[in-house]
């Protein structure tokens, strides 16, 4: 699997810049413009170190950070928590031979997920963070000054050279599914790869001016499954840097006073604008993967045809105005390319034209399933800017409901400043018509939604009046299959359109990313193979989310009696329950389908415990009845 006959073998002696007990100080950390690259492309690295007599104490420090700070192996965590005992020991010991058995020890064979690896004018050193180690090319040097020694014997570099690469990859969509994707693909050495968006490109994620307007982008909420796989492709603190934490939420009583109920959870839910996350990711693309991505606005794909043997695709593309509104009537050009995934959703006038090829096509098994909407449950909405005054936590989920339906909830933005949807059903004709009036819609909020009346200034009245009515997605998923031959796959939501009410599309999209790259990884690059395994693996899920989600929107048979349901069995026994299904939602390590038989499971021993229970009382009661007509007929 790994030729080690291409592998490099090093020997240097170098020398690094110690401080007293650290061996990079912050300001040469910030020097560091890395070129990174895919912790699978070094598939297997060896370090034998070889100290020299006079290190001292610094041999700790680097041991430390070469060896204690890596992730866990990619084979299991054995090797890093070996280590990390060695490195306890060499902090420990005092004696030259102890530290020289110690070593012995920490030479070895090492799995990481990620690491730093630099060479510059002769000079080694080792992070954690995913970077380019090669023998061609070393972008970063090493901060020196200090004549403390340290001599590498030998540094084994062993790639996976078997993987295929096709000549090239589109990808249909930049949002933040498509962006993932493509620096998924860009981290295994993939090149060429090529990322279509219909819409204009968005402002700099660091612009506060812009993104303290919340009608620039709806919110986002990464949960534990977004959160885990962006930590997989460095990403995550890409994303938290514009996010805000949330802790919890805040609902009012009937007197208009604040509950607030903080929750303790593994990750707690990280909310940022939309838009802002896909301006985070492309700036990380444009930093460190230009090399391997090209990211294209205001083009739309039209048309896509594959060829007989399915093993190329044929795209139309077209210029768009108006932020992918309107496109021209004639294709600025037409290309060819070995794999296209489709990363876009099929709302909007056009839908995608991916989905529609690959959905309308006889000789692939796509077809996309939309699910029966319910009136009662349509919703629209509008944004309202809301800002808290001093005293109101800016990390939770504000929310309130009118008797009549409307919702009104509020995510914080990292600027502190509160997103509110207010969510109204369209057939509630008299609300929508308060809300598009500016003195209406004020004596609305006064009325129906006195605690935020006052957050809610007269200008921002202005402009929520005077905007249109946003829609929210039907419930849809790709069935049969998630791919067409051998060049076109499907992934986030084109294949699982939900409601973003629980925030599961967009952490659920990430988690297809993770899938992909597993069946890429088995398949050494063939997607011949990876394409069938991954809609194997994954277009179960994507039914399951979808018909779990449509549920949640059935009203109180469908979604608030098993919740209640499920509340109380968990509660009297939980060795035997589960806890209700959102919650499930939220386990990470449970997977949508998983989820969707173990509430049927649960669903159907409760119908069974309460049948025998009503049954019982209804004998009973049957007894009674008898026992009283019998008496009544004694006594007479």
């Amino acid at each position: 699997m790994w030729r080690k006959e291409t592998c490099l073998a090093l020997r240097w002696r170098i020398f690094f810049a110690l401080s007293p007990a650290i061996l990079f100080d912050d300001a040469c950390l910030e020097e560091r413009e890395r070129e990174r690259m895919s912790y699978r492309e070094v598939k297997e690295i060896h370090f034998f170190f070889q100290f020299s007599s006079d290190f001292g104490e610094n041999m700790n420090t680097l041991s430390t950070l070469a060896f204690a700070k890596l992730p866990a192996a990619v084979g299991g965590g054995g090797a890093t928590s070996r280590a990390r005992r060695n490195n306890n020991r060499l902090h420990s010991s005092s004696s030259l031979s102890e530290r020289r058995r110690t070593r012995r020890r920490l030479d070895g064979s090492f799995l990481p997920r990620s690491f730093d690896a630099f060479v510059h004018d002769g000079r080694f050193s080792l992070i954690t963070n995913n970077t380019k180690f090669n023998n061609n090319k070393a972008p970063a040097t090493v901060c020196s000054s200090s004549s403390s020694s340290l001599e590498v014997v030998n540094a084994i570099v062993a790639k996976d050279e078997d993987e295929k690469k096709p000549e090239s990859a589109v990808i249909v969509g930049a949002g933040p599914t498509g962006l993932v994707t493509a620096i998924m693909l860009a981290r295994r050495g993939w090149k060429n790869i090529r990322v279509l968006e219909k819409r204009n490109k968005p402002e700099k994620a660091n612009n506060t001016d812009v993104w303290g307007d919340p009608q620039r982008s709806y919110n986002i909420g990464l949960s534990a499954r977004g959160q885990l796989a962006l930590q997989r492709y460095d990403l995550l603190d890409v994303a938290t840097e514009y996010a805000k934490r949330v802790k919890g939420r805040c609902d009012f009583d009937k007197d208009g006073k604040p509950v607030e109920k903080l929750v303790q959870k593994k990750f707690d839910t990280q909310v940022i604008p939309r838009d802002r996350l896909v301006a985070a990711f492309l700036e990380e693309v444009e930093r460190n993967y230009s090399d391997a991505i090209t990211v294209e606005h205001g083009l739309a794909v039209n048309s896509c045809t594959f060829s007989e043997s399915g093993d190329k695709a044929t795209l139309e593309i077209f210029e768009c105005k108006a932020d992918g509104d309107y496109c021209d009537t004639e294709a600025k050009e037409k290309i060819e390319t070995s794999l296209v995934i489709g990363a876009e959703g099929n709302a909007g006038k056009r839908g995608s034209a991916v989905i529609r090829a690959m959905d309308e096509s006889k000789r692939c098994k796509t077809k996309m399933v939309k699910l029966k909407e319910r009136i009662e449950s349509t919703r629209v909405y509008k944004i309202i800017p809301i800002e808290l005054p001093n005293g109101y936590r800016t990390d939770l989920n504000y929310s309130s409901r009118t008797p009549k339906g409307v919702a009104m909830e509020c995510l914080p933005t990292k600027e502190g400043l509160l997103v509110g949807v207010l969510l109204i059903k369209p057939t509630d004709e008299e609300t929508c018509e308060k809300v598009s009036d500016p003195k209406k819609l004020r004596e609305y909020l006064d009325s129906d939604f006195p605690m935020f009346s006052k957050m809610v200034s007269d200008e921002n009245v202005e402009k929520i009046a005077k905007s249109k009515f946003s829609g929210l997605p039907n419930f849809q998923y790709a069935g049969g299959a998630l791919h067409l031959g051998s060049c076109a796959g499907l992934i986030g939501d084109a294949i699982h359109t939900v409601k973003p009410y629980f925030g599961m599309g967009v952490n659920s999209a990430f988690e297809d990313v993770t899938v992909l790259e597993d069946c890429i990884e088995n398949a050494k690059g063939d997607s011949k193979i990876f394409l069938p395994q991954y809609s194997k693996k994954r277009a179960a899920d994507a039914k399951a989310l979808v018909e779990i989600s449509h549920g949640f929107d059935g009203g109180f048979l469908t979604f608030v009696l098993p919740l209640i349901l499920d509340s109380i069995f968990n509660r009297i026994a939980p060795w035997l329950f589960m806890p209700n299904t959102i919650q499930m939602l939220q386990k990470d390590d449970w997977s949508f389908v998983q989820t969707s038989r173990r509430k049927r499971f649960d669903r159907t021993l409760q119908v069974a415990i309460l049948a025998s229970l009503f049954g019982g009382s209804v004998k009973v009661l049957m007894m009674l009845v008898k026992f009283l007509l019998s008496k009544k007929f004694f006594l007479a």
